[in-house]
């Protein structure tokens, strides 16, 4: 597994330049989804999606009815994921297919500012899946709340652990209720309360843009799809 502590070597990297019009909207009304995915492993290049969960905002507003949540069909190894996830294989068996969840999910991605915890695992399954499925290319704009805590811990003068920038831990020091984690859903609206928490704490302008994140390092675009390069 990739260390948590060297993901943010590039935490400061400037910045965000772009013409999408999502990162030059305001924060107080920019469309969000935070997505969750339960994977068979933790390797971009093999891992499968056993569950996909995602729920969407606008601005500080969470939207509990546009809440989702399915189990995917897998037809390979699951590893551990089943004990890991609490998954049975009826569960499995009567989940999506991979291609009708990506139907699915792929509009809300060109329309939505994406919020994850750890969205270096979401952003790589997506570009794989995108380009395995010959989707049309567009543009992820991807909020990392990972990594944004990890910008806020160091502003603080904090030292960073192994496993300080846990969704759980997180949380905690926002005192915010305990989440059941490994389900993809609960992940994804525990990511969305988090994101709050530390918008709060960061004292955002009200007329603040989404570009206005780029500093912290959680700001990222890439493009996904047919055409896209890894």
């Amino acid at each position: 597994m990739i260390s948590w502590i060297r993901e943010l070597v590039n935490l400061n990297r400037g910045r965000v330049s772009s013409n999408d019009e999502r990162t030059a909207s305001s924060l107080l009304t920019t469309k969000m989804l935070a997505l969750d995915f339960e994977l068979t492993s933790l390797s971009i290049d093999s891992a499968h999606i056993t569950s996909a969960g995602w729920v969407a905002g606008t601005g500080f507003r969470i939207e509990p009815h546009t809440s989702f949540y399915t189990t995917v069909r897998v037809s390979q190894s699951l590893e551990q994921s089943p004990v890991i996830h609490g998954l049975t294989d009826t569960a499995l068996e009567s989940g999506k297919p991979i291609s009708s969840l990506m139907k699915q999910l792929y509009p809300l991605l060109g329309g939505h500012v994406l919020l994850c915890h750890h969205a270096r695992l979401e952003v790589g399954l997506l570009c794989r899946l995108a380009r395995q499925l010959q989707l049309a290319e567009i543009t992820l704009v991807v909020v990392d709340t990972m990594q944004l805590a990890g910008y806020l811990l160091k502003k603080q003068g904090n030292t960073l652990s192994q496993d300080t920038l846990t969704l759980d831990n997180c949380r905690k020091r926002y005192k915010l209720p305990d989440a059941p984690m490994h389900n993809a859903l609960t992940d994804a609206q525990a990511c969305y309360e988090l994101w709050l928490a530390q918008l709060s704490e960061l004292g955002v302008k009200t007329n603040a843009t989404v570009t206005a994140l780029s500093h912290t390092g959680a700001l990222s675009l890439k493009k996904i799809g047919k055409n896209a390069y890894k």
